[in-house]
């Protein structure tokens, strides 16, 4: 049974505006134009169904408890945003007995090979979201998790990508989520803190999996890694296999569910 919170009768973008607009439903339609403007680039074998404002707007309600938590942590003043580097989002049913809405959002950071990471997690709208963010702290590597294939697939060599990100994708995402980190914003401000080895900005990990959402609908929670930034310079492919997302250097983004 799907446990995807969209309800069907407002899906789409002719439905989120009628009857007046909240401010965070005004700020998930442009959050879903940006995705839809992506998805607008994609080959003749990539197939949705319903149409890419339809998968865009999908994709974007279901990650709303995680760009929920996302918005309080930046807001909140507890994490210094700029620098951080999104590596992983989890959204599952809450524990039983467990309150419907957390007050504050519960964070945690260990340090390990010159690395931050902190754990963020906060329960909404019948779900808890997870996030894990990391900061450099020394002239380390981002650290790399052992995925089973990191190599791009054949295609990502000899075809036309599934879709293409371009920096002003990056930028118009920025502005409708509030997400200022200067990765996103900078030029090569990704590659002077040693994550990515290109220039150009880097792509949002919000983004990146709503594009994955949008094309896969997830149906029993989500858990996804983030395990290299997608450095935009101009534009970025991608090509997706199963929900996951494969840049021209290989693996982006993988999807367990």
């Amino acid at each position: 049974m799907s446990m995807n919170p969209v309800d069907p009768a407002s899906a789409g973008f002719r439905h989120a505006g009628e009857g007046g607009e909240s401010e965070q439903a005004s700020g998930e339609r442009a959050l879903a134009r940006v995705v839809a403007e992506v998805l607008g680039s994609r080959g003749e074998g990539v197939a949705l169904p319903g149409g890419a404002d339809r998968a865009a707007w999908d994709a974007v309600r279901y990650l709303r408890p995680a760009l929920e938590l996302l918005s309080d942590l930046r807001g909140g003043g507890r994490l210094a945003w700029d620098g951080l580097v999104h590596r992983r989002l989890r959204l599952v049913p809450p524990p039983a007995g467990q309150a419907g809405t957390t007050a504050q959002p519960q964070l945690a950071t260990t340090w390990r090979g010159g690395w931050g990471l902190t754990q963020a997690t906060a329960t909404a709208g019948g779900w808890q979201a997870t996030v894990w963010l990391a900061r450099r702290d020394g002239p380390h590597c981002l650290p790399q998790e052992p995925p089973p294939a990191r190599t791009a697939p054949s295609e990502a060599r000899s075809s036309r990508p599934e879709l293409v990100v371009r920096d002003e994708d990056v930028r118009a995402w920025a502005r409708a989520s509030g997400d200022d980190n200067r990765i996103h914003l900078e030029p090569g401000a990704g590659r002077r803190i040693g994550l990515t080895a290109r220039d150009g900005v880097v792509a949002h990990g919000m983004l990146l999996v709503a594009l994955s959402l949008a094309l896969v609908p997830a149906r029993e929670g989500l858990d996804v890694r983030l395990l290299a930034p997608l450095a935009v310079d101009g534009a970025a492919g991608l090509w997706s296999r199963g929900g996951d997302l494969y840049g021209a250097d290989g693996l982006v983004l993988r999807r367990r569910s």
